[in-house]
């Protein structure tokens, strides 16, 4: 079997942040500016194969990521919705957030925003996306 896609970028040094046993990084296919997948460190498809310390730490991941989205991009709030447990790949259990203005909460990103799931952004945008909002991160962590 080959490795999953989202363990893979964990170790590309796509991470803008992480803890114990979870990771962010930035989607590769983004509906909009800061769209991020927040992951359990464990490759698991369900949020019940994660220990009770494990939820934690991702629920705490889950809330810091969504106080530095707001911050960086000045919205009342964000949209987030699971990734896996609704029967889409990658077999990785990831929540997906980025800012909004009003979060939806009942839609198909695809159909709501155009999004064609076959293209990614090149490599090198990524990475500068990335390198961005972790710089963003540390000077949040640096006015404490």
């Amino acid at each position: 079997m080959s490795e999953c896609v989202l363990c893979k970028e964990h170790r590309r040094n796509r991470v803008v942040h992480e803890n114990k046993y979870a990771y962010t990084i930035m989607s590769i296919n983004p509906v909009k500016a800061g769209h991020i997948l927040i992951l359990p460190k464990k490759c698991v498809p369900n949020l019940e194969d994660l220990t009770d310390e494990e939820k934690l730490y991702l629920i705490d991941e889950i809330e810091f990521m969504r106080k530095i989205l707001k911050k960086k991009y000045g919205t009342r709030g964000v949209t987030l919705f699971c990734g896996m447990e609704n029967g889409t790949q990658p077999q990785h259990l990831h929540f997906q957030m980025y800012p909004e203005e009003i979060a939806m909460t009942h839609m198909v990103m695809g159909e709501y925003y155009g999004v064609d799931a076959t293209k990614h952004i090149p490599q090198e945008e990524l990475q500068r996306i990335t390198d961005e909002m972790k710089t963003f991160i540390d000077g949040v962590r640096n006015e404490k």
